[in-house]
């Protein structure tokens, strides 16, 4: 029997190739390879594949992967260079296409193909076959492109940044083979995701719905009288929601929670699933909703919150974000073995080791160590002990102090340990700034693929450092204090958090007059009366829950730029300090409100 078959795949022959057409099988039973090229042009005729990478899909997670640079048979144009980093100089010992094309199909095998704009790559992958006097490619072909227009509501552009914004999907080293690659391989898991809230499970159900028109954007038609009526009843009943900000929940008619959704005005929030041109999701849900709640917050903040809080309490089926807390990376100096060694790390343990973070993403941690150890020369792998006094090959190629070569390299290999741990912790604008001076040096030099990771490195840096104000504190057992614009013009928000929950919030309308200082020591007195602040704490595993309010805060508050403000208390504060905290409360206050009037 043919294996295809035996998986519920029906071959059709079609002239010399054969085309794999879907047939039943489970999304989530199916192996997908994503891949990405990059190329000298925008046309397969005279130009060439410069850059190829493939990963192996399985069971929601990238199983296997074939990356390599390839020569394309003709120099690269300048502009090339500039978007990718790839130059002449890299790919000239790289492999031509034809070359690859035994590892590519054997890596491929009888999977579904995957690819932002699909037509593009294959496009040239098809040519470069064709050109070895190969067949083309008779794999089922899914294009993420095409997908995401049919299942995102809302989606104004296709291309690939585009897409990821609005799915949250981290992106490194953009415009080279595998940071697409990975991009797009979150791409696709998220909508498979959203694919299986919306019934469709199978891959023909899907075929349908890639081969379907624009179908996410049609007007919505209800099949019968009373689902009209249904909603012109749920209609009228939210025209009466406030205008201010909080949280709604959807029940069906049995009770169940189907989606929770925030919105900084309840009132035109809701109005919108009810104006005709909602999209294929809306309306499969609108037809089970059967009552609407809502309830207020008091601010936009508060609403996150609250949101994130019952999506992952209650699971709705139409949610397909915020389900799962998202745990946060950190640099650790491991003080257990022979020498000291930096790893990222997921928890926080009582023990030796120090850890400096938390960072947004795995992959940006990675990137800052990697660049970290290049640039200190710090190992990142189990140290072999030398053997008959010999040097390993990691210090002849000066990637390695030596720690294991005698008492001058283990002190060299401490100290350097040591100043990365001053800059993490003290001086992260220094480091900052020896970043980009190095990727500077690299531009000029023409090594862009460096470049692109010191820049990349940089980035995931100033990001860690927009968010450990908030982060960091919590991680160190404080009371932090956040001041933020309110959506009432004039006026700002105080947020109190400790333990890392929120534990209280006021709003306050700051001015130059006593009787406004009297009010905002009279809110801080009750505070602190009111909420009683922990002791700072030795750093230990963070609670998820807490840890995961606190990066939705962080991530808001940077999205406030400047207009926002954290101040972390130490014990304390109430006592002696209380005056200084009520002034940097009130400039705070004041530049909140004027950042929000400025909008």
């Amino acid at each position: 029997m043919n294996p295809l078959a035996a998986r519920g795949w029906t071959l059709i022959l079609d002239g010399t190739a054969a085309r794999v057409s879907w047939h039943g099988v489970p999304l989530e039973a199916l192996t997908y390879t994503v891949i990405d090229i990059e190329t000298t042009g925008l046309k397969p005729q005279g130009n060439g594949i410069t850059e190829l990478c493939c990963l192996r899909v399985a069971g929601g997670r990238v199983v296997d992967r074939l990356s390599t640079l390839v020569h394309p048979g003709r120099p690269i144009p300048p502009f090339i260079t500039n978007l990718t980093g790839i130059d002449d100089r890299m790919v000239r010992g790289a492999p031509r296409f034809g070359e690859v094309i035994p590892s590519l199909l054997d890596f491929l095998g009888n999977s579904v193909l995957v690819a932002h704009n699909a037509p593009f790559d294959l496009s040239f992958l098809n040519y470069g076959l064709y050109s070895h006097g190969r067949p083309s490619l008779s794999n089922p072909v899914v294009d993420t492109l095409r997908l995401a227009r049919r299942l995102l509501p809302g989606l104004t552009r296709g291309n690939l940044d585009a897409v990821t914004s609005y799915l949250g999907v981290v992106v490194a080293d953009r415009h080279r083979a595998q940071g697409d690659a990975e991009a797009t391989a979150g791409v696709l898991l998220k909508l498979l995701e959203i694919c299986l809230d919306q019934g469709i499970e199978m891959d023909d159900q899907l075929m349908g719905l890639l081969a379907s028109g624009r179908g996410a954007r049609r007007p919505a038609t209800l099949s019968t009288r009373s689902e009209r009526e249904k909603l012109a009843i749920l209609a009228e009943r939210c025209r009466c929601f406030p205008d201010s900000p909080g949280v709604y929940v959807m029940h069906s008619r049995t009770g169940r929670i189907l989606y929770v959704g925030k919105a900084i005005s309840l009132k035109k929030r809701l109005a919108s699933y009810f104006n005709g041109g909602v999209p294929v999701k809306v309306r499969r849900l609108l037809r089970e909703v059967e009552t609407i709640e809502q309830q207020q917050t008091g601010s936009e903040l508060e609403a996150l919150l609250e949101e994130s809080r019952l999506i992952k309490l209650h699971q709705p089926p139409f949610n397909t974000l915020l389900k799962s807390y998202e745990d946060l990376p950190f640099i650790k100096v491991e003080e257990d073995g022979p020498y000291p060694r930096l790893v990222v790390a997921r928890e926080l343990h009582d023990d030796v080791s120090r850890y400096f973070g938390p960072f947004r993403t795995t992959r940006g941690t990675e990137l800052v160590l990697d660049i970290l150890c290049r640039c200190f020369r710090l190992f990142q792998w189990p140290c072999p002990e030398p053997s008959r006094g010999a040097s390993c090959v990691y210090v002849q190629m000066g990637r390695c102090l030596g720690p294991c070569q005698g008492p001058e390299g283990s002190d060299r290999h401490r100290e350097a340990v040591e100043e990365v741990c001053r800059l993490l912790e003290q001086e992260p604008e220094e480091l900052l700034a020896e970043l980009t001076r190095r990727r500077e040096a690299a531009s000029d030099r023409l090594d862009f693929e460096s470049a692109a990771r010191y820049r990349d490195a940089a980035a995931s840096l100033a990001r860690a450092m927009d968010s450990r104000n908030i982060l960091t504190p919590y991680v160190d057992g404080l009371t932090v204090l956040a001041v933020c614009p309110s959506t009432q013009p004039g006026w700002a928000e105080l947020f109190v958090f400790g333990d890392g929950r929120l534990v209280d919030r006021a709003r306050i309308l700051p001015g130059e007059a006593d009787v406004d200082r009297m009010a905002v020591e009279g809110l801080l007195e009750t505070l602190a009366g009111r909420w009683v602040a922990p002791s700072p704490r030795p750093q230990s595993a963070p609670d998820p829950e807490g840890l995961d309010q606190l990066n939705i805060i962080s991530a808001w508050m940077e999205k406030q730029g400047l207009a926002a403000t954290t101040l972390a208390l130490e014990p304390g504060w109430a006592g002696s300090r209380f005056p200084e905290v009520v002034d940097q409360v009130m400039e705070a206050a004041r530049r909140a409100a004027r950042g929000r009037q400025g909008q």
